[in-house]
């Protein structure tokens, strides 16, 4: 055998090859080059290369696959181990048919440099022998690869002119270890794993020898630990002790034999259940393939759970499992599914199969309603989208009706709510139009704009909107609405709107507790005890419904407690007394985590004056402001302070005037002409004041503001701002998309005040840098006054153009969401560079965001009683 990697040569399909010759072959590249041949010579180049070491992968069949970095030196004494054991000799036929990522394919090549072996390649695939045509003295393959070969005739009279076949990578079971028994070729399992570099142990399956036993190479120690989990000596491939996860027995003679896998014991009630012993006993009766696994359950912990792929009568198996098992080890839950999940290289992905049993296993849909309005309905559900998400789910948020002026597009360019975005983006699923079907956005005190299914249909007067007449058309369009969500997602986290007990619109009500009993979802009232008293609005909530109202109702959940928590410990009594009802939790009152908000009463806990020593950001505090969160990034930078105000002398101690979206925009221009905030702004841009227009406030800039078909009301024109050499007519027609954009600014020298051609402006960038994203939701159209030169801020991914910059003092755009974009706000922020702390760093708003979710799901989940909660959504009484 030759240790030596310089002086070895690879004898592949009988001719050699040395380090030179892969070199070259590598130089030549892969493209007259079949795949597994490529692979193989990609392999060969690190293996000859000066580096004592190399990277292996781990299969991830347990959790996370992982890289690990192994000595070669123990590698070919690895190779020698297993060439000795089963008297390999030079010139002897070796297949390589597995995946050259992982450790088992590596050491067949391996083994076959250290031999002197002729490697015979075939591609990765699940009929390696399909057209192998030399007899082989050597293979090596995965179960699958085994089982497919068996039951292709051609196939397996090749196999059967193998002489030595060595099975990895996965258990074989006691159906395949049958067929092995008639074969004459030498049959073994192997024990290993990518820390021992592939086996450290055989196991014949045919023959005189045949044994359930594994027993270990000459130089391998074993023993037990105090869980009875396996512990690997083997100094000459492995530097340290290694601690397994497999439950084993060792016997007098040395041998062992492996029970399953530590973390792949279902502790259920009190018994434990080994998967893999189970599957055993379970394999006579399921003739297609499956697999053991659990879902949480609120009484045993863990309930043993069977996932299924492929077809076959759930009815007669319980029953036969019935006669054939003790109640503690019968599966409480039997799932169907297309296929199994598996690790790349072909072997059961256990914590894949878990994740999928708990998304197949159905939780009834879960509704917070509330006792008023503003009582953190919307914030709760978002935590139980991420606490359902973190516990293997797959939710998403619903609310049938919400009025909000601050909404969002989807990917399909359609508006929603900015709540229910928020609770898919804790979810981690894309925001559709049927998790909030009916969006309402005021334009005053009595009229809002009606959007239905993300498109708008015209404005409604609050009497028109709440008549019986024309409401069960709604009540239609929200509920297949919520149908259609229920088909892909569980549980579905449902919001109620204002107060649980309106009782004067109870016929008429499409997103309470008519919507609950619609889905049959279980209802848990939110009452804010901040706001005083608890007692009286839930009570009076509960009472206030019908009896059979009454019924979905399964849970109190106390929200904005302040101080001891002990202290209302009798108040949690005296409330389930009152009313029957379980408090599900008494969730504190936070000050340090930091979700989006919908409702503009948000904006009263916000700053509203300057601030020395940062750079100031004036919110031009608009009437009908709409989509505050654009701002909720510089909120969170450390090189600013924003501020929204309307008042003038603040305003002229910013250093950028932002004027924000408006749902309203002749109103606003209207009120600010009259109030002075727009000759203020105009007067502080005069003395190098930035002002920055988002949507609204883009078209609040231009010379002037049309609306010749009223769509917004009875105004049809008025002056703007007249900062922008821009002119915007509203129509009827809203623009709702996604978009990705490149900022055109950052692709030339910085504009110098009161030049408007930009130079690079005919250039085509190409995709990949359209890097920033946002969404734009407005009607009316701006284009430059006659006379005025293009000069669009942005470029759309479509080709299209975005807004109008005059300098770096003056700007505006139609895109929501672009100060969400780190590159746009270092390009605002730029000018004022020397009032900036060289510390300071640019803010990633997204991490933060993600942060945020997962410290809401965890202070959330303190406080509530998560396991009776399940309990409630399982339970079919």
């Amino acid at each position: 055998m030759i240790f030596d990697r310089q002086r070895q040569r690879l004898l592949l399909q009988g001719k050699e090859y040395t380090a030179g010759d892969i070199s070259r072959l590598v130089a030549e590249g892969a493209e007259n080059c079949p795949p597994a041949l490529w692979d193989l010579y990609l392999f060969l180049e690190k293996w000859f290369d000066a580096s004592p070491v190399i990277t292996v992968h781990t299969s991830g069949s347990t959790g996370t696959p992982k890289g690990l970095v192994v000595r070669k030196d123990r590698m070919m004494q690895s190779a020698r181990l297993t060439c000795e054991f089963l008297n390999l000799q030079a010139g002897d036929t070796a297949l390589l048919c597995m995946n050259l990522r992982y450790i088992g394919a590596m050491m067949v090549v391996v083994r076959s440099l250290v031999a002197g072996l002729n490697l015979i390649v075939r591609p990765a695939s699940g009929h390696p022998l399909s057209d192998i045509e030399e007899p082989l003295r050597f293979a090596a393959m995965v179960p699958l690869q085994v089982y497919n070969t068996l039951r292709v005739p051609e196939e397996k009279a090749r196999l059967e002119q193998t002489d030595i076949l060595i099975i990895g990578g996965g258990a074989v079971d006691d159906s395949l270890e049958a067929k092995m028994s008639a074969l004459p070729t030498a049959v073994y399992s192997t024990y290993g794993m990518t820390e021992t570099l592939s086996h450290i142990a055989l196991r014949c399956l045919n023959g005189d020898t045949a044994s359930k036993h594994y027993y270990p190479f000459p130089s391998v120690e074993l023993s037990l630990s105090a869980e009875s989990t396996l512990v690997i000596k083997a100094p000459l491939i492995c530097g340290e002790v290694l601690q397994t996860n497999d439950i084993a027995c060792l016997y007098p003679d040395g041998s062992f034999t492996i029970a399953g896998r530590k973390d792949n014991v279902i502790n259920s009630g009190g018994i434990k259940i080994q998967a893999e012993e189970m599957e055993k006993r379970l394999r006579p009766f399921i003739p297609v393939p499956f697999v053991v696994t659990s879902v949480p359950d609120p009484r045993l912990g863990q309930a043993l759970t069977l996932l299924i792929a492929g077809q076959v009568d759930v009815r007669e198996l319980e029953s036969k499992l019935q006669t054939v098992l003790d109640a503690y080890h019968r599966p409480r839950h039997i799932f169907m599914t297309e296929s199994i999940p598996q690790t790349e290289n072909g072997k059961t992905d256990r914590a894949g199969c878990r994740i999928l049993a708990r998304q197949m296993k159905k939780l009834h849909p879960l509704m917070f309603a509330g006792t008023g309005s503003d009582v953190g309905k919307s914030i709760i559900a978002a935590a139980f989208c991420r606490i359902f998400r973190q516990d293997g789910y797959r939710p998403a948020p619903f609310k049938a009706q919400n009025m909000a002026l601050n909404s969002y597009a989807t990917p399909e360019g359609l508006e929603i709510g900015r709540a229910q975005a928020v609770q898919a983006e804790a979810a981690g699923v894309p925001c559709h139009t049927d998790m909030n079907p009916l969006l309402l956005k005021p334009q005053s005190d009595r009229t809002s704009q009606v959007v239905l299914n993300g498109k708008p249909i015209g404005s409604r007067g609050a009497y028109d909107y709440f008549r019986k007449e024309g409401r069960e058309e709604l009540r239609r369009e929200v509920c297949a609405a919520y149908d259609r969500l229920a088909q892909k997602y569980n549980p579905i986290v449902l919001e109620g709107a204002g107060s649980i007990s309106e009782i004067n619109l109870r016929e008429v009500d499409l997103v309470n507790l008519p919507m609950a009993m619609y889905a049959g979802a279980d209802v848990i009232l939110v009452a804010d005890i901040d706001r005083g008293g608890v007692f009286a609005s839930v009570y009076g909530s509960v009472m206030l419904l019908t009896p059979e109202e009454r019924k979905h109702v399964k849970g109190i959940l106390i929200n904005k407690f302040r101080g001891d928590i002990r202290l209302f410990e009798s108040g949690v009594k005296m409330l389930e007394e009152l009313c029957g009802i379980p408090v599900v939790g008494v969730v504190p009152y936070y000050k340090d985590i930091y979700i989006e908000e919908e409702d503009s009463l948000a904006l009263a806990t916000k700053s509203l004056q300057a601030e020395q020593g940062k750079v100031n950001i004036a919110v031009v505090l608009l009437r009908h402001l709409s989509n505050f969160t654009d701002f909720n990034v510089l909120e969170r930078d450390p090189r600013v302070h924003l501020f929204y105000t309307n008042n003038t002398d603040e305003l002229a101690k910013a250093d950028i005037i932002i004027l924000p979206g408006s749902k309203s925009t002749l109103a606003d221009l209207y009120e600010l002409r009259r109030n002075g905030v727009a000759q203020a702004v105009i007067r502080a841009h005069r003395e190098g004041t930035v002002v920055l227009g988002i949507c609204g406030g883009y078209q609040l800039m231009g010379q002037e503001v049309l609306d010749p078909d009223h769509v917004e009301g009875e105004i049809e024109r008025l002056p703007g701002l007249g900062l922008l050499p821009v002119s915007t007519r509203m129509t009827g027609e809203k623009v709702t998309r996604q978009v990705n954009f490149q900022l055109l600014e950052s692709c030339r020298a910085v504009v110098p005040q009161g030049n408007s051609s930009p130079s690079n402006f005919n250039n085509q960038p190409s995709a990949s840098h359209f890097q920033l994203k946002g969404y734009e939701i407005h009607m009316g159209s701006t284009v430059p006054v006659e006379g005025a030169s293009a000069s669009p801020l942005n470029r759309l991914e479509s080709g299209q153009c975005d807004g109008y910059i005059v300098d770096r003092t003056c700007m505006g755009t139609y895109i929501h969401g672009i100060l969400d974009n780190p590159e746009f706000i270092d390009f605002l922020l730029e000018p004022f560079a020397g009032k900036l702390s060289e510390a300071a760093e640019t803010f990633n708003y997204r991490q933060f965001k993600e942060e945020q979710y997962d410290k809401l799901a965890d202070h959330v989940r303190q406080h509530v009683n998560l396991p009776l909660i399940y309990k409630i959504l399982t339970d079919n009484n």
